[in-house]
């Protein structure tokens, strides 16, 4: 759906937005060696240094879904 809202950290936005702001993140976050992802119904939030493994897989799911 052209223009459906996602939560990026807490704040709706436009898919289009949503999709650069993620973009943007994960050029800091994947050069760190300990990132999380959590994926909601509403949207998704990556966030650093809490102990979980790198999840590019993740991300480049979350990215494909964006894309649909």
């Amino acid at each position: 759906m052209p223009g459906a809202a996602v939560l990026v950290e807490g704040r709706e936005v436009g898919k289009t937005d949503a999709y650069g702001m993620l973009t943007a993140k994960l050029e800091k976050t994947l050069q760190k060696p300990e990132v999380s992802v959590s994926i909601h119904k509403q949207g998704f939030k990556i966030w650093e240094g809490k102990g979980y493994p790198a999840a590019g897989a993740v991300i480049k799911a979350v990215l494909e879904k964006m894309e649909k």
